[in-house]
């Protein structure tokens, strides 16, 4: 994929967690409209398929099969592409190329199957284990050692198997390191998600949309959860999710941004993709230059 590119690539270097952290905050808030209008397409298809859920009927039960699974599925497929269409994106943007929102969900389609097969083989396997007791250390243990197979199915165009091997090599060697970096990378999403959405909940609470019924253990699951759409009127159910999926969606890069980070720190230490990258532009600027060379010999 980057080989279709003719732009030089910036500055790559090995980075630390503090330079990860920083490279998310620097990406996000350089690139914010790329990412926001990649991500929109989530926030407006999760709005609409809430409320459709909300306005087919008075209860769950009522809720016809068909429309609950079609919403699921069509959450779960949205999600998958946007995320796809993010790590696409911030790939680019870190290698200081240009690229827009539709470009990039473009790219993100051409590989779709690939790493939705992928995303589906890792939650099965991890997700399998991690149910049982005795499987839980394995779960960890794979889910760290296969938690970067996402990139070579969109960056290098592997196959699932492939992909499942090359972030077992990236990984291996540096397991307590990606460890670490990926929990901090998960809890610092989670930490601007919670601020984002307690900020919200009080908000709407004071204001009298929200509600502030129930224990602390039912503010935090309504939290995370929404609202629910059969105990809230249709316009604080409308209002709430929407400001709901809305900060859900602006917090949604730090994770993406942050992995995609990782993977390329990784194959710069191990590989010497900065060097072969440089090397990449510096033919491409003499394959330019002659270029123009000829082009002005001719004209003579």
């Amino acid at each position: 994929m980057f080989e279709q590119n003719d732009s030089p690539p910036t500055a790559l270097q090995p980075m630390g967690f503090s330079d990860i952290l920083d490279g998310i905050f620097t990406l996000y808030r350089n690139h914010f409209r790329l990412f926001f209008g990649i991500l929109a397409i989530h926030l407006i298809a999760a709005f609409c398929l809430n409320l459709l859920f909300k306005l087919s009927g008075p209860s769950p039960t009522d809720v016809p099969m068909s429309i609950f699974l079609f919403n699921i599925v069509a959450i779960l497929l949205v999600f998958f592409l946007v995320t796809a269409g993010t790590y696409v994106a911030g790939a680019q943007c870190y290698l200081g190329r240009q690229i827009t929102p539709s470009e990039a969900l473009r790219q993100a389609v051409r590989r779709f199957l690939p790493y939705l097969g992928t995303q589906f083989l890792w939650l099965l396997a991890v997700g399998g284990l991690a149910v049982t007791i005795i499987g839980s250390p394995f779960a960890i243990y794979l889910g760290n050692r296969w938690g970067l197979c996402s990139m070579p199915v969109l960056f290098e165009e592997k196959t699932a198997r492939e992909a499942f091997r090359r972030s077992s090599q990236l990984v291996k060697g540096t397991w307590w390191r990606v460890f670490g970096i990926t929990v901090a990378i998960f809890l610092l999403w989670m930490m601007l998600l919670f601020i984002l959405k307690a900020t919200l909940d009080f908000a709407l609470s004071f204001s009298g949309i929200g509600t502030t019924e129930g224990g602390l253990g039912q503010w935090l699951l309504r939290m995370w959860t929404g609202p629910d759409p059969f105990k809230t009127s249709l316009l604080s159910y409308a209002a709430q999710m929407f400001l709901d999926v809305l900060f859900a969606t602006f917090a949604a890069p730090i994770l993406t941004i942050g992995y995609m980070l990782l993977y390329f720190d990784l194959r710069i230490r191990k590989e010497g993709f900065d060097i072969e990258m440089m090397a990449r532009s510096e033919q491409t600027g003499s394959e330019q230059a002659g270029n123009e060379q000829t082009g002005s010999e001719q004209t003579d």
